[in-house]
C-alpha cells in the first residue's frame, strides 16, 4: 500500500512537473514491486485457505485477497497516469494552466484520501475510514467540477481534442484511485 501511495506522488510529479524520472520510478514499482508482491500475498492465501481453517479464517482471507486487489489496482492505474504522462511530454499536447491547477487539486485530494484509507486498514480506525469516505465524496465532486470546467474551455475555445482525451483519462484514472481508497475503507467500516 505504501508503494502504490508513492506511485500515485510520482504520478502527480510526472504530470504536473513533467518529471520523466517519476514516470521511470513508477513503472519499475509497478512491474518490480506492487505486481510480484500482490502476486505471492494471493498464491499464500490462496495456499491458506487450501487448508483446514475455520469460517472465520477464511472470511478473514477473503478480506485480505480484497484488500491486496485493490492495492494492485491502483498500482495499474498509476502505470496509466504515467504512461499518459509520456505521451503528455510533446510540446502540442501541453495542457494549460487551469487544467494543470485542476489536476494537481484532484492528485493531491486522491493521494489524501488512499493514504487515509490505507492507514484506516492498517490500525483498523473505524473513523479514519469515515473520514476517508467522505473525502472520496469530495473527490467525486472535485472530478465532476473539473469535468464541468473543460467542456467550458472546449466551447470557449480554449481546449484541444487530442489533450481534452488526455485530460478525461487523466480524470478517470484519478477518480478510480480514489474508489479503490473508498473500497479500502469501507472494508474497515464492514469489519
Amino acid at each position: 500500500g505504501e508503494t502504490t501511495a508513492e506511485m500515485i506522488a510520482f504520478s502527480r510529479q510526472a504530470i504536473i512537473e513533467n518529471d520523466r524520472e517519476a514516470t521511470q520510478r513508477i513503472l519499475k514499482l509497478e512491474s518490480e514491486v506492487v505486481n510480484p508482491l500482490c502476486a505471492t500475498l494471493e498464491s499464500f492465501i490462496n495456499a491458506l485457505m487450501e487448508g483446514d481453517i475455520s469460517e472465520e479464517q477464511r472470511r478473514r482471507c477473503m478480506h485480505l485477497k480484497e484488500l491486496s486487489v485493490d492495492v494492485e489496482r491502483v498500482g495499474d492505474l498509476t502505470k496509466e497516469l504515467a504512461r499518459a504522462a509520456r505521451r503528455q511530454v510533446a510540446p502540442s499536447l501541453a495542457m494549460d494552466r487551469q487544467a494543470l491547477a485542476e489536476l494537481d487539486r484532484l492528485f493531491r485530494q486522491t493521494h489524501r484520501v488512499y493514504l487515509l484509507a490505507l492507514q484506516a486498514v492498517r490500525d483498523g480506525d473505524r473513523q479514519m475510514a469515515q473520514l476517508a469516505c467522505r473525502l472520496e465524496d469530495e473527490m467525486d465532486y472535485m472530478y465532476w467540477e473539473a469535468r464541468q470546467a473543460r467542456k467550458k474551455r472546449l466551447v470557449t475555445g480554449k481546449g484541444e481534442p487530442e489533450v481534452d482525451g488526455i485530460f478525461l483519462e487523466l480524470l478517470r484514472n484519478l477518480e478510480r484511485i480514489s474508489d479503490h481508497a473508498d473500497s479500502l475503507g469501507i472494508s474497515v467500516m464492514s469489519d
